[in-house]
């Protein structure tokens, strides 16, 4: 109570250090970084140093946004807390894969990381994406048990473990490559086990995507 003016905070001096940006030259940088290129680079080794066998290796995937970003990464955030994601973020994912990625050969069907928690917000993604892509979305991947979020696995053997064994295959596959859609990517074990059920049950090359990489921040 018996604190006084410091006479150095801006509250104080009334001085900020705000300043006015040209519109413009935001909006520049938010291009950049909405066209910036992320790679989901591909697992080569488990965690105890094996080495992958070349016929498992899923091929390198694209991300189109870092979770918080700010280019495409807040409205990811939104899109998860409110339970759909925006068009917006649709036709930036389809640009991004038939203009500038454009994996070879290129994918022929679409299909999707399952959840317990939401069933249907990835399920809604794949399928939005998939129509976007002129492709069709098949619902081929089950999850049998629960698994934690890998944001809260400490290293890679743990991360390992949580996704090991739960996931599998149903039914027949298509024929042709593949794209294996998530919204979030982080420790890279989720796409390549399911991968890897992809590629046992007969599937083309796996290309993974997600809209944002999480960077091991637990999304909230």
């Amino acid at each position: 109570e018996d604190s006084g003016p410091c006479g150095i905070c801006d509250n104080c001096t009334g001085e900020t250090l705000r300043i006015d940006l040209d519109p413009a030259i935001v909006e520049r940088a938010v291009e950049y970084l909405r066209s910036a290129e992320r790679i989901i680079e591909s697992r080569k080794q488990l965690p105890n140093r094996t080495k992958i066998a070349a016929d498992r290796v899923l091929q390198f995937g694209r991300v189109l946004a870092l979770w918080g970003d700010g280019g495409w990464g807040e409205l990811v955030r939104e899109g998860r807390l409110g339970g759909r994601f925006d068009d917006k973020l649709i036709d930036a994912s389809a640009a991004l894969i038939r203009e500038r990625w454009m994996p070879d050969p290129f994918p022929t069907w679409v299909t999707y990381v399952p959840s317990l928690r939401n069933p249907q917000l990835v399920a809604d993604l794949a399928q939005r994406l998939a129509a976007a892509l002129g492709l069709p979305c098949e619902e081929v991947i089950v999850k049998v048990r629960d698994t934690e979020p890998q944001t809260t696995m400490h290293n890679s053997s743990l991360q390992y473990g949580n996704v090991r064994g739960a996931f599998e295959v149903k039914g027949s596959l298509p024929p042709g490559p593949v794209l294996l859609v998530d919204d979030l990517v982080d420790s890279r074990w989720t796409m390549t086990a399911i991968g890897w059920r992809l590629l046992e049950a007969g599937s083309g090359p796996v290309f993974p995507f997600a809209l944002a990489d999480s960077q091991g921040k637990a999304p909230t």
